[in-house]
């Protein structure tokens, strides 16, 4: 509180200082000594970038603004003009590339360009590679071609990598699964692949229920345990009711019952 207070009366004094708005702007957004005000937040972050528009990262703010319609409304060409000026006034930042390479990934304010997503992941991870998200839109990438030829081996080796780095991620834990349990880039490892699905449901994994549900109706990686695999099938089903997959395992499970 006392922070946001000194910030406003340094900009009373001195409203011609940049910083000072995108601090206030800062604590607006998130509720720092203060309620939450996205429009206030979008307004003092719009004041710094006019006093100052050589710094990228007053680019970059305004870009997630533009993009999320915190403040403002939601407006994908000027996010993504915003985003590719940050980055040309500092290309040395992971995230500006990471987030260029999503926008060309999926349309957002330009035409989808998979080849600029995959080097823009690439260059993200390059700079900052501590970051499991950039190993992770690389694994994705080899995974699928985007941008680049299918590659299972390396599309496993940036998933693992992504895994190490942040172990607490339950989508990583279940696409090592999925890597296990068919093979992709790896050898086939059915109790790996069990541990895996595990630790993703254990973390709030949707996708790994079905998994779940397969493993202990055909004791894929673990014993058979019927009961178990109707309680995750049936909790797979609540959240997917039209996939067909877990109507046929669930299909399967009855049949087992009734044998």
């Amino acid at each position: 509180k006392k922070a946001i207070e000194c910030y406003k009366k340094a900009n009373e004094l001195d409203d011609t200082v940049a910083e000072d708005w995108n601090n206030l702007g800062y604590y607006y957004d998130n509720g720092y000594g203060t309620e939450v005000d996205k429009k206030k937040a979008f307004e003092c972050y719009k004041k710094a970038n006019e006093l100052d528009d050589t710094v990228a990262a007053h680019w970059y703010i305004l870009g997630y603004c533009y993009e999320d319609g915190t403040g403002t409304e939601v407006d994908k060409k000027k996010a993504f003009k915003y985003y590719k000026k940050a980055n040309e006034l500092d290309d040395t930042v992971a995230l500006y590339w990471n987030k260029l390479g999503f926008c060309y990934n999926n349309g957002i304010g330009t035409e989808v360009d998979e080849k600029k997503a995959f080097e823009y992941f690439k260059k993200a991870c390059e700079l900052d590679d501590t970051d499991a998200v950039y190993w992770n839109n690389l694994g994705y990438c080899y995974n699928n071609g985007i941008g680049t030829e299918v590659d299972e081996k390396k599309a496993f080796e940036y998933y693992k990598k992504a895994n190490e780095l942040d172990d607490t991620e339950a989508w990583y834990w279940n696409k090592l699964g999925v890597c296990y349990d068919n093979g992709y880039g790896t050898e086939v490892d059915k109790k790996k692949a069990f541990e895996c699905y595990k630790k993703a449901n254990e973390l709030d994994n949707t996708f790994s229920l079905e998994s779940l549900g397969r493993c202990y109706l055909h004791g894929i990686g673990t014993k058979i345990d019927l009961e178990k695999a109707k309680e995750f099938l049936d909790k797979a089903q609540k959240l997917y009711p039209k996939d067909e997959e877990i109507i046929e395992l669930l299909k399967e499970l009855e049949n087992a019952n009734n044998e």
